[in-house]
C-alpha cells in the first residue's frame, strides 16, 4: 500500500518533467528543420545571384565511392580554362595523368578530361557536368560514355572540396541580404588559404601546413594501405590522405629508399614521429 502511494506521487512529479522534455526536444527538431531549408533556399540564392565564378587553381573532384581525381587549371579567358588532370590508380600504384578543359556558364560548369592511358574502368574521355552551389562547391554528374549502360561506374556524382570564388554579382537590389551574404563568403575565402567548408559539405578543416608535410619526419607504423609514387612528389600522398576519411596521416618515403619509386603510407591513426632524412609526413586529423 506504501509502495502505491509513492509510486503514484513519483508520478505525478515526473510527468509535467517528462512533458516539457518532449516540447523542448520537438522545438528543437523544429528549429534545426527550418534553419536547414532557410539554409538551402539561401544556398540556392546566393548561386543564382553571383553572376560569374572563377574556379580554384587546383581542386579534387571527389565521387561517391571515395575515388577522386585532381584538376589543376588555368584561366585563359572569362569562362574558359585548361589545364591536367590525375588520379592514383591502387591497383597498379601508378599516377595516372591528361588533360583537362573547361567552361563555366554562370554556375554551370562542363569539364572534359582527356586520359593519355585508358583510366581504370575503360574510356579514353570522361566528362563532369556540374553546377556551383552557393557556398562555392561543385557538384554533380561524371559520365564514361564508353563504358557500357547499366554499369554502375558509367555515371557516378561527384563534389569539388575546394570553393569556387564568386567574382561578379548581380546588380539587382539586395533583397534579403543575398549580395551581403556573396560579399561575405567572398572575403572568408579571400582572408583564409583554407575556408571553412559549409555544414553540408564533408570537407574538414584544413590544419597548419606544419602538420600536414613534416618534411624529414617519419610516421612509424599504423599503416592500412601503401602505393607507389611514379614522380617524385610528396603531393600524391597528403591528397590521397586528403581524400580518404579513414586516414588520419601518412609518410611519403622518398624515392631510392624503399625502391626506384617514391612510397606513399597511408595510416589509421597517427603515430608517433621521428627525425629521418626519408621521408615527409604529416597529420591530417
Amino acid at each position: 500500500m506504501l509502495l502505491s502511494r509513492w509510486s503514484a506521487r513519483i508520478g505525478n512529479v515526473m510527468r509535467p518533467h517528462i512533458a516539457g522534455v518532449i516540447v523542448h526536444s520537438l522545438a528543437l527538431a523544429m528549429g534545426a528543420l527550418v534553419l536547414a531549408i532557410w539554409s538551402g533556399l539561401s544556398s540556392a540564392a546566393v548561386a543564382a545571384e553571383c553572376q560569374a565564378w572563377r574556379l580554384p587553381a587546383k581542386f579534387n573532384a571527389v565521387e561517391d565511392s571515395g575515388f577522386f581525381v585532381v584538376f589543376s587549371m588555368t584561366r585563359r579567358s572569362e569562362n574558359e580554362y585548361d589545364g591536367t588532370v590525375y588520379y592514383n590508380d591502387w591497383k597498379t600504384y601508378r599516377e595516372v595523368k591528361g588533360r583537362a578543359t573547361a567552361r563555366l556558364d554562370g554556375p554551370k560548369l562542363d569539364i572534359t578530361a582527356e586520359w593519355a592511358t585508358m583510366p581504370t574502368g575503360g574510356g579514353h574521355f570522361t566528362y563532369y557536368k556540374g553546377t556551383i552551389d552557393g557556398s562555392g562547391f561543385i557538384g554533380g554528374l561524371r559520365r564514361n560514355p564508353l563504358l557500357p549502360e547499366g554499369d554502375k561506374n558509367r555515371e557516378v556524382f561527384f563534389k569539388s572540396k575546394q570553393q569556387a570564388t564568386c567574382v561578379t554579382t548581380s546588380s539587382h537590389n539586395n533583397s534579403g541580404g543575398i549580395r551581403d551574404r556573396i560579399e561575405a563568403i567572398k572575403k572568408a575565402q579571400q582572408g583564409s588559404a583554407s575556408s571553412t567548408p559549409s555544414p553540408a559539405s564533408p570537407t574538414p578543416p584544413t590544419r597548419p601546413s606544419a602538420q600536414r608535410a613534416e618534411q624529414n619526419i617519419n610516421r612509424l607504423g599504423r599503416d592500412y594501405r601503401h602505393f607507389e609514387v611514379p614522380i617524385e612528389r610528396y603531393q600524391s600522398c597528403l591528397e590521397a590522405c586528403e581524400a580518404d576519411g579513414q586516414c588520419k596521416a601518412y609518410t611519403y618515403v622518398r624515392a631510392g629508399v624503399q625502391g626506384p619509386r617514391g612510397v606513399c603510407w597511408l595510416k589509421d591513426s597517427v603515430p608517433a614521429k621521428s627525425a629521418n632524412r626519408c621521408c615527409v609526413s604529416g597529420a591530417l586529423r
